[in-house]
C-alpha cells in the first residue's frame, strides 16, 4: 500500500500476541500483491483498513488492522492468516481486487 504507517503502538502487541515480527508485517503491508478491504467489514467505526498480504520473511499471508486517524495511517494489529484468509488472498490475486 501507499501509505506510511505508524508501527509504534501495535509492535509490541503484534510480537507479544501473535509472534510476528515488525519487518514481516511491513513486508506484508507491501506486498503489491495484498488484498485491501477499505474500510474493513468488521470495522464499527468504519475507519478502520484490513490488509491481506504475503511476508517473505515470513514466508506466509499475513493479516493487518490500521485505523486511518485524521491524515495518519496507525497499525493497530497483525496475524498469521487463517486459512479462510489465504483462500481469499490466492482468489484475489487470480480474478483481481476483493
Amino acid at each position: 500500500m501507499a501509505h506510511d504507517v505508524d508501527w509504534s503502538l501495535a509492535e509490541p502487541h503484534m510480537w507479544d500476541r501473535h509472534g510476528i515480527r515488525l519487518e514481516w508485517a511491513r513486508d506484508a503491508w507491501d506486498d503489491p500483491n495484498a488484498l485491501v478491504r477499505d474500510p474493513d467489514p468488521s470495522s464499527r467505526s468504519g475507519r478502520s483498513v484490513r490488509v491481506l498480504g504475503y511476508s517473505r520473511g515470513a514466508r506466509a499471508v499475513i493479516v493487518i488492522i490500521a485505523v486511518r486517524h485524521d491524515d495518519a495511517v496507525i497499525a493497530a494489529t497483525a496475524w498469521l492468516a487463517n486459512g479462510s484468509h489465504i483462500r481469499r488472498y490466492e482468489e484475489g490475486n487470480r480474478h483481481g481486487p476483493e
